[in-house]
């Protein structure tokens, strides 16, 4: 199974860096909505969310995400799976988070949501300097 999310994963990646090349930067919002409402659709999941890397603050903030208002969600890059996608720029696939203590526990209490699984992915600018998360 791990094999077959990893494949679509890769597909959705070279998918994305087509979409980028074509939009203009000024519609990128409506391009991360776009993949906020396709990628579970594609990955049977329940969610999808997208975070901006702030490296002043160490703080990653929520651009766009399923039924959550932007910058709804922040958390620290040192103490969470964002963060170590971030630190690591390679994705990530954690299950059984129900059991494990972590930042996602104080998410899902602010958001009425139950994680269980999450796959998390780098997701970078265009000239690789900045990095975001696409979950």
């Amino acid at each position: 199974m791990l094999a077959d999310v990893r494949v679509q994963l890769d597909d959705l990646s070279s998918r994305q860096k087509a979409l980028f090349e074509e939009f203009d930067p000024k519609r990128r919002s409506k391009l991360l909505d776009f993949y906020v409402c396709i990628a579970p659709r594609v990955l049977n999941a329940e969610r999808c969310s997208v975070f901006v890397h702030d490296p002043h603050n160490r703080k990653v903030w929520l651009k766009t995400a399923t039924d959550v208002a932007e910058r709804g969600i922040e958390v620290s890059v040192n103490d969470s799976i964002v963060g170590n996608v971030i630190a690591s720029g390679k994705p990530v696939i954690v299950g059984d988070l129900q059991s494990r203590s972590g930042t996602h526990k104080t998410i899902d209490a602010k958001t009425s949501f139950v994680t269980r699984e999450i796959v998390c992915v780098p997701v970078r600018s265009r000239d690789r300097s900045r990095m975001s998360r696409l979950e």
